[in-house]
């Protein structure tokens, strides 16, 4: 049953037409079991689908999947939403631990996301599970620590396939890439690039295949984070640092100090897109906007207007 309801919402416009218009004419003829014709023409539409693709593409963030999938369409691209560089994460993926994590994360983010988080997780675990043994594989992993860990937790799932699995350090490809004696990528994602420059950093075949030690060593990192009692992770010069959630509060309340010189209220989505260029682009600016919203509970910020939505509401130093 999950397969199916994998496959179903996989579905292009055309083919859920497709579907319809043929269980409408079997239906014309003689009584059907609904089930077994819905299986049949999504098992054809799978059958297609496989013999187009060659190579799996694992990427985390929703914006990055977009352009793999665009980037390369013979290839079958995995995107997980979810930013481990925030919230817990101990024993996910086990129903226990989504559990604790969604449940924190609800604070956080907006109702959509939140709304998608176990079915995102879901669809992700099924897709890992039906990858073919004959598929190479890419994992795009920046220097970002939401990319780093899920690179670590994904290794640990696939540990019984013995597909090729390659990372791409997309971060760095990108430098050797496209940086000039005039220019320096500071920081950058998989999700900030473009479709071309994606389609190059693959091309370009600076990366390689991770050896059995490898793929061990990755696994025993999972396992460790796995067990983590932090909140916050950042990617700093090259290593996953561990922080508790306050460890922006300070940044914050630096920024709004600059912004209001004078005393005066700053909109709320100004405060958290300073924040989020010069420090939290990690984070994420839902994680960012709730930091906020607490400095305002506990005195240490003072509000003017709803706090409804970001651009709804100012904020300074309590007076």
């Amino acid at each position: 049953m999950r397969e199916v309801l994998h496959i179903i919402r996989q579905l292009s416009e055309e083919q859920s037409r497709e579907a319809l218009q043929y269980l409408y004419l079997t239906s014309l003829g003689e009584p059907i079991q609904l089930r077994d014709a819905l299986e049949e023409v999504l098992s054809s539409f799978t059958k297609k689908q496989q013999e187009k693709v060659t190579e799996i593409h694992l990427v985390f963030g929703l914006s990055a999947g977009g352009g793999l999938t665009i980037a390369f369409p013979e290839g079958k691209v995995i995107a997980l939403g979810d930013n481990l560089a925030i919230g817990p994460l101990s024993d996910i993926p086990s129903l226990e631990g989504l559990k604790r994590r969604e449940e924190w994360l609800g604070g956080i983010l907006d109702t959509e996301d939140y709304l998608r988080f176990s079915l995102q997780w879901e669809n992700v675990l099924l897709a890992l599970e039906t990858i073919p043994s004959t598929f190479p594989i890419y994992i795009w992993a920046g220097e970002h620590a939401g990319e780093q860990i899920a690179k670590q937790l994904i290794v640990k799932l696939l540990a019984g396939k013995e597909n090729p699995i390659f990372v791409i350090d997309s971060t760095c490809v990108y430098r050797r890439l496209f940086d000039t004696a005039d220019t320096h990528t500071l920081s950058i994602y998989t999700g900030e690039m473009s479709i071309d420059q994606l389609k190059e950093i693959k091309s370009s075949g600076l990366f390689k295949e991770l050896t059995t030690t490898e793929r061990r060593d990755i696994e025993k990192n999972w396992d460790r984070f796995s067990q983590t009692q932090s909140y916050v992770r950042l990617f700093e010069n090259g290593v996953i640092q561990e922080f508790d959630e306050t460890a922006l509060d300070s940044f914050i309340v630096e920024v709004v100090k600059e912004q209001s010189m004078d005393g005066s209220f700053i909109k709320a989505a100004r405060i958290v897109g300073e924040v989020y260029g010069r420090k939290g682009y990690q984070l994420g600016d839902s994680f960012i906007e709730s930091r906020l919203l607490r400095l305002i509970m506990t005195g240490v910020l003072e509000m003017q207007g709803s706090p409804k939505e970001m651009r709804c509401y100012s904020v300074r130093l309590k007076s």
